[in-house]
């Protein structure tokens, strides 16, 4: 499977992650054989963030990052 097709099948997981068993961007990456790095660079092209903050957001949660 090509990198794009992996990305495209993340990006349906996501679509529907309320229903998936992964618990974090990470575990999806490990769950369909793609690369986390090479992931979160496409998403960066395509979204301006991570996979991980994708996630989070779909989800509803949100990140602090406390200075």
């Amino acid at each position: 499977m090509r990198e794009s097709e992996k990305f495209e099948s993340l990006c349906a997981i996501l679509s529907a992650v309320n229903t998936s068993n992964c618990v974090s961007f990470s575990a999806m990456c490990r769950k369909t054989g793609a690369d986390e790095i090479c992931m979160n660079n496409m998403f960066y092209e395509n979204f301006g963030m991570s996979g991980e903050e994708v996630f989070y957001k779909l989800l509803g949660y949100t990140i602090v990052i406390a200075v």
